[in-house]
């Protein structure tokens, strides 16, 4: 029996850590595979998204961003993260927007958010089909 034990105790080890490598070097939709607060999101064609972060003590939006067919929304929360924060918004979301077919996205842009337990990441459909811009991901 404990040999059953340690080999079972070896394959989650494997998988885990398969997982952590995996998940740093690219941002797939749903998000990076292990606990980092990253989340991607990727507008198509027929599932063109829009996502709205939810401050949920007051129900009202924060930020919103509709993101463009054929590109990709990486958000990332960090806690205690903003500069200048308030007790309202200590933490930091950073994101960006990519092109859907490059593994990783720049998360250059940042905004103060409440903190984990008050907060709700929202996704939409809009109409569909929506075709990418010309210029989309360029």
């Amino acid at each position: 029996m404990p040999r059953i034990t340690s080999l079972a105790s070896l394959a989650l080890a494997a998988s885990l850590g398969a997982a952590t490598l995996t998940g740093c070097a690219s941002h797939r939709e749903g998000g990076s595979g292990f606990s980092n607060d990253t989340f991607t999101y990727v507008s198509t064609t027929y599932q063109p998204k829009t996502i709205t972060l939810i401050d949920s003590r007051d129900g009202e939006p924060v930020w919103a961003v509709d993101v463009p067919v054929g590109m990709k929304l990486t958000v990332q929360f960090k806690e205690n993260g903003a500069k200048r924060s308030s007790p309202d918004t200590p933490d930091v979301m950073i994101w960006g927007l990519g092109n859907a077919t490059r593994n990783s996205v720049s998360l250059s842009n940042r905004i103060p958010v409440p903190p984990a337990d008050a907060r709700r990441l929202d996704m939409s459909l809009r109409d569909a089909p929506e075709w990418p811009q010309a210029n989309a991901g360029n």
